[in-house]
């Protein structure tokens, strides 16, 4: 996990923290396996890379202005960074879509059907293509798509930001008292069993006062 700590980003697990380089001033919003780190910098859209968790070098970017990724994940087709554009008052407008697939050249795409002025929360890769999760001030709503450009809305999570999709089940909290959270598509949903103000950051880990737990 990359998490700010006196102004600058570190790497952190379980065990501690260690300074990173390359991300100054940077807005790091989601992390994906196999160092690829996305967010804004600049109020533009940017994909950073890294061998190793500690050096980064941006390796993409939207050129629109009031832009942000929010969102990365992988699977068998590549990798795919989703985001958005802004308005002036900082509300998501229109998605918007990067992917990495054999080669090592990020590929801006166009996105459909993923509905505006939802913030994009969550997206995972499998063999049919993608699965995406956005969130409103109701809950979250999944889409799914072939190839990251036409998307259909499928299932809802109602009252919960959902931040991690792993086949049919995620993981996230709850919108009306923030309790950490998780359950399937098909609806089923439960407490974890992590301290009550734990934020989902992946992974299996959970966020509480500046310090990565798992579930007991």
């Amino acid at each position: 996990m990359l998490a700010l700590s006196g102004g600058a980003w570190v790497l952190a697990d379980e065990t501690g923290a260690v300074p990173t380089r390359g991300l100054d001033g940077a807005d790091v919003i989601a992390v994906a396996a196999g160092f690829v780190a996305v967010g804004a910098h600049g109020g533009k859209a940017v994909i950073w890379e890294s061998a190793d968790g500690l050096d980064w070098a941006a390796a993409g970017r939207r050129n629109e202005p009031h832009a942000v990724f929010t969102a990365v994940g992988a699977g068998p087709r590549g990798t795919l960074v989703l985001g958005s554009l802004l308005s002036e008052e900082g509300t998501p407008v229109r998605a918007v879509a990067a992917i990495r697939t054999q080669s090592r050249d990020w590929l801006t795409l166009p996105v459909r059907g993923l509905s505006d002025g939802l913030a994009v929360t969550a997206v995972t890769g499998h063999a049919d293509g993608w699965t995406a999760a956005a969130v409103d001030l109701h809950g979250s709503v999944v889409f799914h798509s072939p190839d990251g450009i036409a998307w259909t809305q499928g299932a809802t999570v109602p009252a919960s930001a959902v931040r991690e999709l792993v086949g049919d089940r995620w993981t996230g909290n709850a919108l009306d008292d923030t309790a950490p959270v998780r359950g399937t598509l098909a609806g089923d949903r439960e407490v974890v069993a992590v301290p009550r103000d734990a934020h989902a950051v992946g992974g299996g880990f959970w966020l509480t006062r500046g310090t990565l737990v798992r579930e007991r």
